[in-house]
């Protein structure tokens, strides 16, 4: 903050001369304070070779203002040749700025371009894992499932029933296993056709599938069934106790009808020991 101004002797106020020479002092005092202190807008009040400079510096650095804020929008095609080396050095900055940015924008580019590739690798690498898991469960499926009736192949019954066998030795649960044979199916096959007598097949299975917990197909007339202690109907197969199986099995003589043709219904009779 400048001070105040002293005052002019007064044996120099008589003097035109030196009070104007007085006032063109305090208004370069004025002008230059505030050009240093970023003030660009006094007006030099006096005429002459130094308000010539004056005003020449003030312009100058009025565009260097004009020319910093275009630099800070991001316009670095600014140059600077009306100040010495200081021009040299602003414009090497600006130079080196526009590389900067440039360099940056490349690398955002990249790193944007590299992340759309990570995104789509990823997507791909999902969608394949999916796939890959459809396929082999579906594979496993094919392994294990007879695929007319959709009950468990025989050697994969023989797995799972080697498991609960164990099991049941270990543990003591009830376990029971039941053979269940269609009688007669090779007349059926004779008489009425393969296509019929795999009717007959996916019939007994759909049947009997939902009553037990292992249903497999041993060959193309029989039938195994493997059953678990958690149905909780039986701890041993006494005689008394078979009437609890009729509520979801075939008796030990099932008769089905299936339609061959609407004038001949036709039958099927399944034997079914049981032995727990």
């Amino acid at each position: 903050m400048l001070g105040k101004p002293p005052q002019v002797p007064a044996r120099f106020e008589s003097i035109d001369s030196f009070q104007t020479l007085y006032a063109i002092l305090l208004s370069l005092r004025d002008f230059l304070y505030a050009a240093a202190n970023g003030d660009l807008s006094k007006q030099v009040s006096f005429k002459g070779y130094v308000a010539v400079v004056l005003k020449t510096l003030q312009a100058n650095l009025r565009h260097l203002t004009w020319q910093a804020k275009m630099i800070a929008s991001g316009d670095f095609a600014q140059r600077m040749g009306f100040m010495g080396e200081f021009s040299q050095a602003f414009n090497t900055m600006v130079l080196q700025l526009d590389q900067t940015f440039k360099n940056v924008a490349r690398k955002e580019a990249e790193l944007r371009q590299v992340n759309e590739d990570l995104v789509k690798e990823i997507t791909v690498r999902k969608q394949t894992e999916v796939a890959l898991r459809k396929s082999e469960r579906a594979y496993k499926r094919l392994a294990i499932i007879d695929p007319l009736t959709g009950l468990y192949n025989r050697r994969h019954f023989n797995q799972l029933a080697e498991t609960e066998i164990r099991r049941a030795l270990r543990y003591k649960p009830p376990l029971s296993v039941i053979m269940l044979d269609i009688d007669f199916f090779k007349h059926v096959n004779d008489t009425f056709g393969h296509t019929i007598g795999d009717k007959v097949l996916k019939l007994v299975a759909k049947t009997i599938i939902s009553g037990a917990n292992i249903v497999a197909i041993k060959r193309a007339f029989a039938i195994c069934l493997l059953l678990l202690c958690q149905l909780l109907f039986v701890q041993d197969f006494h005689e008394e106790e078979t009437e609890k199986l009729s509520n979801f099995l075939p008796p030990p003589q099932y008769w089905h009808h299936f339609e061959n043709d609407e004038k001949n219904p036709q039958g099927c009779r399944c034997g079914c020991p049981i032995r727990g």
